[in-house]
């Protein structure tokens, strides 16, 4: 029903599903299979992203999801459940360099 809601929200913008368990989504997030995973909660709701496949996707999955987090009067928790080695620089892009 979430999952539902969600996507009708976001229609072709989004490629909404739903896992199992929390475990199923962070081996997909893992995998790199899916950019970012919405975990419902009674008092607060947990986001998870693995920002070593991307911040970018990780900060947009983010903006899609607080906002609905604060519509239920809800914090957002987010985990980073693969993060970016700190001894790898993130890459730019720069169109005018």
């Amino acid at each position: 029903m979430f999952a539902q809601t969600v996507k009708d929200g976001a229609g072709d913008r989004l490629d909404v599903r739903t896992v199992a368990t929390r475990a199923d989504a962070e081996r997909l997030l893992r995998s790199r299979d899916i950019t970012g995973a919405y975990v419902p909660a009674a008092r607060a709701p947990e986001l998870l992203v693995a920002t070593a496949a991307s911040d970018m996707g990780a900060t947009a999955v983010e903006k899609v999801f607080t906002p609905v987090a604060a519509e239920r009067g809800e914090p957002l928790r987010v985990t980073d459940v693969a993060a970016r080695s700190p001894t790898i620089p993130p890459v730019r892009a720069c169109s005018s360099c």
